[in-house]
């Protein structure tokens, strides 16, 4: 089964920056509330445009509090538009 390439969004853009300049200030995933409260939206919408980025693979939850982590295509996607 063939999936179409899904684009990400500019939203979906801005929450992968913070999610990874988070990390590169903490040395750890934000939560969910975190990004809530970094962007002025509620945690389930938070967890909805989490949930977009993992289907699109960019990040990958774990089962741990600040189990939120990018992906090789995450890292190279944003290298690359610093480039």
């Amino acid at each position: 089964m063939v999936h179409k390439m899904r684009k990400i969004t500019s939203r979906q853009i801005v929450i992968l920056d913070f999610i990874n300049l988070y990390i590169a200030k903490y040395k750890k995933g934000p939560t969910l509330r975190e990004i809530g409260e970094g962007f002025g939206i509620h945690i389930n919408t938070a967890l909805g445009h989490v949930e977009k980025l993992i289907q699109k693979e960019y990040i990958v939850k774990v089962e741990a509090r600040r189990g939120i982590h990018l992906t090789e295509k995450a890292i190279c996607f944003l290298k690359a538009r610093v480039s």
